[in-house]
């Protein structure tokens, strides 16, 4: 039995297609470890994963990227929300932070829920 083009050492073994808020599956990644088989599916993510992350970044920017697993642009949104507060300081221009500030936690919320999403794992043992 092979899924994906993996070969799995036992015929007997199956995996179950996730029920996860009737969601769309996106991708599956397949590792096989000596003790157990497992099954990574990237799935659609709920109503709440989404709002969870687009709040998340409103209070901080980049906050819902890090929990997205989106490192790399949770630092940036993070820099420019920090970029935001310094700007009137060093500039001393009012209009910065009152512009810049809630645009970048916009936009980072924005982002965040366009690109929420969720993982299953799903373990099989090999015995």
């Amino acid at each position: 039995m092979s899924i994906n083009g993996i070969q799995l050492a036992k015929s007997n073994l199956s995996f179950n297609q996730p029920a996860f808020n009737g969601g769309k599956i996106d991708d599956v990644k397949i590792k096989e470890y000596p003790d157990h088989i497992e099954k990574r599916t990237l799935v659609k993510p709920s109503t709440g994963k989404k709002w969870g992350v687009g709040i998340a970044s409103l209070l901080v920017s980049g906050l819902g990227q890090f929990v997205n697993g989106d490192i790399e642009k949770g630092v940036l949104f993070l820099a420019g929300e920090i970029g935001a507060w310094i700007a009137p300081k060093v500039f001393k221009v009012r209009i910065a932070s009152r512009v810049l500030l809630p645009a970048v936690k916009i936009w980072s919320a924005i982002d965040a829920v366009k690109n929420a999403k969720s993982t299953v794992v799903t373990v099989v043992d090999k015995k």
